[in-house]
């Protein structure tokens, strides 16, 4: 009985090994070894690369926020007490002295950050335009750099783990949180896309 079941396990073993695995002709051998395609990657310079790439953002944003955007903001509306965003004196009693609706104000001491919650962070740099899009311009460098990053990485843990170099636990934990990470830093560009910011 036990010779029937293996004769009936070896027939669908090899029709599911025909339907499913590679030919030998084109599986790799030892001879053809040298044939092989061989990339090296250090995975964490791809990490270094985003992070530069976030500080030249950073200051291009910078750039452009005080020499195009303060000196646009401090002059006002082109039409003379246009209540259009960003001149609607929102929250404007909030800050010394206060922005009236119509009027200009300095980015730097009066920023609708300020006015909201009492003070300004670096994402300030480009909440007003021409900054905003010149900035989200910049910003798919940054994001697909750490993109790649973080699917690399994922693939050397893949790799650590196949190795016997990580634990199971890790392995398993890691496979969750990448998924976060990614799904974090592709929501990041709602930065540049909220109409809340003027």
């Amino acid at each position: 009985m036990e010779e029937a079941n293996m004769g009936c396990c070896s027939n669908t073993h090899a029709r599911l090994s025909a339907l499913y695995s590679r030919p030998m002709a084109s599986r790799r051998a030892p001879e053809n070894e040298s044939a092989t395609f061989n990339l090296s990657l250090v995975v964490e310079s791809v990490r270094v690369f985003a992070y530069c790439s976030f500080f030249v953002m950073v200051g291009c944003a910078i750039l452009i926020n005080n020499k195009a955007v303060a000196p646009r903001l401090a002059a006002g509306p082109d039409e003379v007490g246009s209540t259009c965003p960003p001149f609607d004196g929102a929250m404007g009693d909030a800050v010394e002295p206060p922005v009236l609706p119509g009027e200009g104000f300095d980015v730097h001491t009066q920023s609708h950050l300020i006015r909201a919650f009492g003070y300004n962070n670096i994402c300030a740099n480009w909440d007003y335009s021409p900054s905003r899009e010149i900035t989200a311009m910049i910003y798919p460098v940054f994001e697909y750099s750490l993109l790649l990053y973080l699917l690399l990485d994922f693939l050397q843990v893949h790799v650590y783990y196949k190795r016997g170099w990580c634990s199971k636990l890790y392995y398993h934990t890691f496979q969750v949180i990448v998924t976060f990470m990614l799904l974090g830093c592709l929501c990041w560009k709602a930065l540049y896309s909220s109409s809340l910011v003027y």
